[in-house]
């Protein structure tokens, strides 16, 4: 501030008066007991403090500001703007305001389970309109002219004038949760909310295509981006249940994205209050746009708000086991592969497998079955000191069994919807969704693929008529869904496995189709699949995971 000149804590503790010491504050006494018990009124320790500044200091102050610091989102523009305000209008005090979400008309008083008017209803306020605002002191600014103060006791007069503030300033701490609302905002003004104040990262223009749009989204990481008209207006959003619905209906790629385009979504406007975010997060929603103008402004992630109450989470929790096919030799990582099996290939502090199985947890899962062949007692002797080993369980194969030919010693084991993963990939999705999906379509497997795009660097001829151009394409784009090697199954397909043969699980779909069962497909981004399998791919997945 440019018209405070001294900065005086009252307070009755020592800690609290030297961390305000280190910061240039001046603590000249501690405050009195008898001045810090609930009953203690703040005008009283106002005067009490400026009468014994006077007495034992010879400080003698006529106008003072109180800055409570339970209100900690005030500027120095804030309280240069009351102190004018105080000055300029010769006032006897100022008190700062915010408006409240609710007109007081609405309260009641609940007595012996009966609703009664909290105020009685006269005539002014039966006539006062649902439009009509209210506003109530926000505890952060306080200013006197200790004269006045000293003589009335009391903060309002006729020449007391309230200082306006923003609800999002305007957070006073009692609970932990105005606590962590309050990190929140610190947060995010600056500009450390995950960078989704970065807003052009989270836009898409209308005309763009799908497939664009979707290595857009890929590029989030948060499944989610905002379309935007040629003018910067926002006119909806596309999520990544979008992307999935277009590519399992058909949709071209090529078609805009404003096609997929969800126009009904949920925002909410800036300056939004604390419990406007709380109201909006009531609905089943990872993020929600902010939008003034019908610009975006940023993106609010659920997960970056400790004060929400996330109730649902335990929707989010997966009890069902998982297989991880770690039994092949790993030919493609040689000559690393000739001393160290695959799963054990560290990325980071970590190797692939626990990496795998530590993904898998976070979503409370805690039954792991990991098929063995090739060098099986290092992976064993691996995880044995490790807190993980209490849920692992081994299956031993006596001779490689292919992808799928060793989940037969599951048979009657196994009685559940499970997991199949192989043991060089990672799958940065919502697994809870894909069980859903799965459930949802009552499949009895599902592979999750990944969706590539390819560009042909070249001009493409296609001829006719033994050849006759018929037309040439210039760098055509091609998109396909790939095969991750994670898989979800129900456990009658085991029955479709042959005892103690060389089995792949492409040869088990295979099979499954030609009985009729209903095999599905899940999408995931491209960069949603990480693939450590080749040594290229390794590389990239050392870049994406650390």
């Amino acid at each position: 501030s440019k018209y405070i000149n001294k900065i005086i804590i009252s307070t009755d503790s020592e800690e609290i008066g030297l961390v305000a010491k280190k910061y240039g504050a001046e603590v000249p006494f501690l405050r009195p007991e008898f001045l810090t018990k609930d009953s203690a009124k703040d005008i009283d320790i106002y005067i009490y403090t400026l009468e014994r500044l006077k007495n034992e200091f010879g400080i003698s102050i006529n106008e003072f500001i109180v800055l409570q610091p339970t209100s900690p989102l005030r500027t120095s523009e804030d309280i240069d703007q009351a102190i004018e305000l105080f000055r300029d209008r010769n006032a006897d005090s100022v008190v700062s305001f915010c408006e409240v979400d609710h007109s007081p008309i609405l309260a009641k008083k609940i007595i012996n389970e009966k609703i009664i008017d909290f105020f009685n209803k006269s005539a002014e306020i039966l006539n006062q309109k649902d439009e009509d605002k209210a506003f109530i002191p926000n505890g952060a600014i306080f200013i006197y002219n200790y004269q006045f103060l000293q003589k009335n006791g009391i903060n309002y007069s006729d020449k007391t004038f309230p200082m306006m503030m923003s609800n999002e300033k305007s957070v006073h701490i009692d609970t932990l949760m105005d606590l962590e609302y309050a990190e929140f905002l610190i947060s995010k003004n600056n500009n450390n909310l995950s960078g989704l104040n970065e807003v052009d990262r989270y836009k898409v223009i209308s005309e763009l295509t799908i497939r664009e749009s979707i290595k857009k989204l890929d590029e989030t990481g948060i499944g989610f981006i905002v379309v935007v008209d040629p003018s910067d207006q926002v006119i909806g959003v596309v999520t990544d249940g979008d992307f999935r619905r277009a590519v399992l209906t058909g949709i071209s790629l090529d078609t805009p994205i404003s096609v997929i385009t969800n126009n009904s979504y949920l925002f909410i406007k800036e300056g939004y209050s604390k419990e406007e975010l709380e109201n909006v997060f009531l609905n089943d929603i990872a993020q929600v746009p902010v939008i003034k103008n019908g610009e975006l402004k940023e993106i609010i992630l659920r997960q970056n708000l400790p004060f929400i109450s996330n109730e649902n989470s335990k929707l989010h929790k997966l009890d069902i086991p998982v297989v991880i096919m770690a039994g092949g030799k790993g030919s493609r990582m040689e000559p690393f592969t000739h001393i160290m099996p695959k799963p054990l290939i560290p990325i980071g502090n970590k190797p692939i497998i626990e990496i795998i199985i530590d993904r898998f947890a976070e979503y409370g899962i805690h039954e792991f079955y990991l098929s063995l062949n090739y060098k099986a007692n290092m992976i064993k002797a691996y995880f044995e000191e490790l807190p993980i080993a209490k849920c692992l369980n081994y299956i031993l194969e006596d001779s490689p069994l292919g992808t799928a030919g060793a989940l037969k010693k599951l048979k009657n084991i196994i009685k559940s919807t499970f997991i199949v993963s192989n043991c060089d990939i990672i799958i940065k999705s919502d697994y809870t969704k894909i069980i859903d999906f799965h459930k949802n379509g009552k499949y009895d497997l599902t592979l999750v693929a990944s969706m590539h795009h390819y560009t042909i660097p070249y001009g493409v001829c296609y001829v006719e008529n033994g050849g006759d151009l018929k037309e040439m394409s210039e760098k055509p784009q091609y998109d396909y869904l790939i095969n991750t090697g994670m898989y979800v199954l129900e456990p009658h397909v085991i029955d479709f496995i042959p005892e103690n043969t060389f089995y792949h699980i492409t040869h088990l779909i295979e099979s499954l189709k030609k009985n009729n069962l209903k095999v599905g497909v899940y999408p995931v981004y491209e960069k949603s699949w990480i693939d450590v399998g080749q040594w290229e791919e390794y590389r990239n997945a050392i870049k994406n995971l650390q």
